[in-house]
């Protein structure tokens, strides 16, 4: 554990001491910087940094262009939770940034969507415009992420999540196995019977970091995509639940509304019986006239009070299909594109 650290921290010093070998050449035009280190900030201020999230951030890095300056950040809970302020790197902010307040694009690197904030000199930090980034992304305290610089003042986002790396991980194990199988598979084709059995102990080994380290290259594109999709998988789950909710709640109110207008037409059949009657009495002057009329108040009235609990219930449901739009509206909203 102590030649980690002491590793860790020389790493640490010799990034530093790149940073400082190296020429200042101003990047707000649009000019190339003739040379730049490949900038580490914020994953070696701990040395208890997970060693498969370096690894995971150290394969995007290698898989992008480099002539494009690049600066890696370890997520805080300043920049995610307390605040929202994402700081730069001193020495990259001196090479790449301009030398005032500015407004920068962020760029995702997954479905290329844009964000823009802004960039404060005086600190070196993205300040307005970072807490939707970062609530959009659902970043979290230790996610990783690599800024790169494409043009001046924007950057595209490649987002390395701590939560997710054994299920990546596991998508890479399987990729570099089938990889080893195919090749195990070529050494049998090209070898005698004892080459083969040599060979193939040597494939049921762990693969060299060599071989890994290309594999990881050609594939990071395809796990970036994996990570992103499985952050938003319980998110369909809970939004299918939601819709299945709504539903239901849809067919309640449109059964509601058919009691509701036969219990109109009932209603409507029931006064005009009211007034037959009444006009009957007038004309034909018989006392029974009086019962019948009493009766057909009654059954009116105990229609309108079934009208009127009816209503009540309904009233009820809209409330809650209200609160249903709402939960499913928010949902959208915070739902990856």
């Amino acid at each position: 554990m102590k030649q980690e650290k002491v590793k860790v921290v020389k790493n640490k010093k010799r990034l530093l001491d790149l940073y400082h070998k190296t020429k200042k050449v101003a990047f707000y035009g649009y000019g190339q910087p003739k040379s730049r280190p490949r900038t580490v900030d914020g994953l070696y201020d701990s040395v208890q940094a997970n060693p498969s999230l370096m690894n995971r951030v150290k394969e995007v890095q290698e898989s992008l262009d480099p002539k494009f300056p690049i600066f890696v950040k370890s997520m805080n809970r300043s920049a995610v939770t307390v605040g929202f302020l994402l700081k730069l790197s001193r020495p990259f902010a001196d090479l790449h940034m301009p030398g005032r307040d500015a407004s920068v694009v962020l760029v995702d690197a997954f479905d290329q969507e844009e964000y823009r904030t802004k960039y404060l000199v005086a600190k070196s930090v993205f300040s307005g415009g970072w807490k939707a980034f970062s609530i959009a992304h659902r970043l979290l305290e230790g996610d990783v992420l690599i800024f790169q610089l494409i043009k001046p003042c924007e950057f595209t986002v490649y987002v390395v999540r701590e939560s997710e790396l054994g299920e990546v991980d596991g998508a890479a194990a399987l990729m570099h196995l089938k990889g080893s199988d195919g090749r195990q598979r070529k050494s049998e084709n090209s070898t005698n019977t004892t080459g083969n059995h040599q060979d193939n102990g040597r494939h049921l080994k762990y693969l060299p970091p060599d071989n890994v380290q290309e594999n990881s290259k050609k594939d990071v594109g395809l796990l970036l995509e994996a990570s992103n999709l499985l952050a938003s998988r319980i998110d369909f789950a809970s939004h299918i639940e939601i819709s299945k909710a709504f539903e239901q709640l849809q067919a309640s109110v449109g059964s509601l509304h058919a009691q509701m207008d036969h219990l109109d037409a009932l209603a409507l059949k029931a006064k005009d019986d009211v007034e037959s009657a009444k006009e009957r009495e007038r004309n034909s002057g018989q006392v029974h006239m009086g019962e019948q009329k009493k009766a057909l108040v009654v059954k009116l009235l105990k229609l309108i009070e079934a009208k009127v609990r009816l209503g009540g219930e309904i009233e009820s449901l809209k409330a809650n299909t209200s609160r249903l739009e709402l939960m499913c509206q928010k949902e959208a909203d915070n739902t990856p594109n």
